[in-house]
């Protein structure tokens, strides 16, 4: 029986924390975190070096600094300019396909989509490193330097150990993409409409052969913005909850390497919205199981739009 009672989602991966940004965060973050980094470059080069002594900072860490601030304003540059020519392409599709709203709302593969593991390997790899440089600083400051006391040592520690437990979990997610690679679901039709049915065939690359059952979930979230204490932050909310279970054991107890999934959707205000704020979306999550646990687990952003009334009176989708 499909929830649609509408709950927040704590551990959920955001995807709207860098799809918004445009000239406002390259203006006020980006070129003044990058030109600062710049600067404290700079004003190392012209440093005579000094021999580290007890208390004293080292030359290198001026250079630490400068870096940092410079990838970090590149960085938002980046995500900045790839804002801009995402709603610049938005604004041109729209122009051209009125009728079609989700040929400006996402680059769609018409065919299908790969899971996200890949992606979020790589962020996760990206996040831990750049805690690990953001710590550099703090263990010279704990262990080398004379200023340190037993309070920053420990806070020190504290953060040390939790970054090398991030790291073992980077690489038992790594370990996972190399024993089962990148699944793939292709779409039986482009795109799927609310109070219809959406299709897919889920097909593996390798390690799925041996397993019990598919435990597959289809849900509609959104993000909004919301303040918390003295924060604003991004908050997933549940709009739409629906999942089964495909039981693969018989004679052979082997998974077919393509498998059948399907699920009648609602209607109402589901649509997908990936341009804008707030954002909505919808998300097909597998988890393969065998007789103890979870084996392997994947999540794919699926299109799912209402159908516009021209299309509606002809009965027709737009479609590869």
């Amino acid at each position: 029986m499909p929830d649609t009672e509408r709950k927040e989602l704590k551990r959920h991966q955001s995807r709207s924390e860098t799809r918004t940004f445009g000239w406002p965060e390259i203006i006020v973050f980006g070129i003044p975190f990058a030109a600062f980094g710049l600067s404290v470059i700079l004003v190392g080069l012209k440093t005579t070096p000094t021999e580290l002594e007890c208390g004293s900072s080292p030359n290198w860490m001026i250079y630490w600094f400068g870096i940092f601030f410079l990838f970090t304003g590149i960085f938002i540059i980046i995500l900045g300019i790839k804002g801009i020519r995402r709603n610049s392409r938005k604004k041109r599709l729209l122009a051209h396909f009125p009728h079609e709203p989700w040929l400006a709302d996402n680059p769609w593969d018409f065919h299908g989509i790969k899971d996200d593991n890949i992606s979020t390997t790589l962020r996760a790899f990206s996040k831990v490193v750049f805690l690990t440089l953001f710590l550099i600083p703090f263990n010279w400051w704990a262990f080398f330097s004379s200023f340190s006391g037993i309070i920053i040592t420990l806070i020190t520690v504290v953060f040390d150990v939790a970054t090398i437990l991030l790291y073992m979990a980077c690489l038992y997610r790594l370990g996972r993409l190399i024993k089962y690679g990148t699944s793939h679901i292709q779409f039986k039709r482009f795109p799927f409409f609310l109070g219809e049915s959406l299709e897919v065939i889920f097909s593996y690359s390798k390690g799925l052969e041996r397993i019990h059952k598919l435990i597959v979930t289809l849900l509609c979230i959104q993000e909004v913005r919301e303040k918390r204490g003295e924060d604003h932050t991004t908050v997933c909310y549940q709009l739409f909850d629906d999942s089964h279970t495909i039981d693969l054991i018989d004679s052979s107890n082997m998974m077919l390497s393509h498998q059948k999934i399907s699920f009648p959707l609602p209607e109402g205000d589901y649509f997908t919205s990936l341009i804008d704020m707030p954002m909505r979306y919808w998300e097909l999550e597998i988890e393969a199981q065998d007789i103890t646990r979870t084996i392997f687990s994947a999540t794919y952003l699926v299109p799912v739009y209402t159908r516009p009334q021209a299309l509606r009176a002809l009965g027709l989708s737009h479609s590869s």
